[in-house]
Formats: structure tokens, sequence, C-alpha cells
């Protein structure tokens, strides 16, 4: 198992689950090289074994948990998939993965992990909604995010720091171990550049 894989496969699955095809677009992107569809899957086969992670598959009637080995079965899906996409990937190219397998890191994994920031994307509204331990890693999320979606134009931002009080029954806002958390909504524009 590729050290760099796993590390990526466990920072992006400690923001919450993922599907099998966007974890392999971001780690690709992560370890700055084509990750394969043969690669990740025996990464991701390794964690599950050890109980690090969890694997799902997605039907009509919601989420089943798989093994390792029905993994393997759903291979040649993510192959057939992988190959009608273009390199790299781009973040519209893996937002519905049609196979279904998802990851979920195992809570006593990511126990004691507070991420520098998370996103969350309304495309439908446009709105970023970020959610950081300072105003630096705010501004490292927007850079960053805007990196992986050259065609997004910023058009505004609200800031806004929350003390943990108002943070109790909002994700977005939980209060870093200083007791404060930094919230950015950031409005943007899509434009077909980049694309």
């Amino acid at each position: 198992m590729n050290t760099d894989v796993r590390e990526a496969v466990v920072g992006l699955l400690t923001l919450g689950p993922s599907s099998f095809g966007a974890t392999l677009r971001f780690v690709s992107a992560e370890c700055e090289r084509t990750v394969t569809v043969e690669e990740l899957a025996q990464t991701v086969a390794a964690l599950a074994s050890r109980n690090a992670l969890h694997l799902f598959l997605q039907t009509e009637g919601g989420f089943a948990r798989i093994t390792p080995a029905q993994l393997a079965n759903q291979v040649g899906d993510y192959k057939c998939w992988m190959g009608e996409l273009s390199r790299p990937l781009r973040v519209d190219d893996v937002s519905y993965d049609p196979v279904g397998v998802w990851l979920h890191l195992a809570e006593d994994v990511s126990m004691g992990f507070e991420p520098a920031w998370v996103v969350d994307d309304d495309a439908i509204g446009s709105t970023l909604s970020i959610s950081a331990r300072t105003r630096e890693d705010a501004n490292e999320a927007i850079a960053t995010y805007a990196e992986m979606r050259p065609q997004m134009t910023i058009v505004a931002q609200r800031w806004k720091v929350l003390p943990p009080d108002g943070a109790k029954n909002d994700r977005r806002s939980t209060p870093t171990r200083e007791g404060r958390r930094v919230f950015v909504e950031v409005t943007y524009e899509e434009s077909d550049r980049g694309a």
C-alpha cells in the first residue's frame, strides 16, 4: 500500500464520507500523479480490512455495507467509467458516482482530528460555506477551492467569528479547542473557462 495514497485517503475522509470516484480525483490531485483505480482499490481494501474505514454501496433503498472482496467486484465498473473521463479528473467529472461505492472513516480513526477547514458547496445557490480554525485557514480554503474550480469567480465574501455558545447545533461552526471558529460565506459565479 502506497503511503502517499493512504495518507491522502485518510486525510480526505477525516472531513466526511466520500464516493470512490471523488476520492480517486482528490487522491490523484493530492499525490500530484494519476492514481489508478486498482491502486486506490488496493489501498482502500487494506484500510477496510484493518477496520480503519467502512465501505458502502449506494442502492435504490439506501446504503449497504460491503466487504473489501465486494469492492474488488466493482473495480471493473470503475475502470470502465473512469476510462470515459478526461485526465486530470475535474470536480464536475466525479460529482456523481454511478457505481456507488462510498468510503467512511471508522470513528476511532477520526477521533481527535480537527480539520483546519471544511467547505460545503451549494452549487444551486452558488455559495461556499467555509468553517475554519483561523482567518488564514479560511483564506487557504478559498484559494484551494478556487484552484480546483478554475471556472469559479468569487463575487462576495461575508465573514464571521463564532463564539462557542452560538455553535452548538451547527456542524459548520463547531468551536475549535481555543473556543472560536471562523465562518465565511463566499458567493461565486461559474463560467466556461478552465473547462
